[in-house]
């Protein structure tokens, strides 16, 4: 545990944060989640619609910085292939 005032408020700071950030990966997994389910039921239109709200919140936590950019645009480009070929085979 820190002496200095400064390290124990960054202490203090840093749970907060990691608590944060904690809960919104968590509704970043429950939307993956969510859309995988979807796209394995065959349920395109309804896969497309829980795809925005997930892609909005990827875009959000990387802008946020929870997420790196990247791994948040590799996500979406993942998600999307599989909707796309699910739709594109009806």
């Amino acid at each position: 545990m820190p002496n200095i005032a400064s390290a124990i408020k960054r202490v203090r700071k840093s749970a907060v944060r990691r608590e944060h950030n904690r809960s919104i990966k968590s509704e970043l997994h429950t939307l993956d989640v969510t859309v995988q389910k979807l796209i394995t039921e065959k349920k395109g239109d309804d896969a497309r619609k829980a795809f925005v709200m997930f892609a909005k919140a990827l875009d959000k936590a990387a802008c946020k910085k929870v997420i790196h950019k990247n791994a948040a645009a590799r996500k979406k480009s993942r998600i999307a292939q599989k909707i796309n070929t699910l739709v594109a085979a009806k």
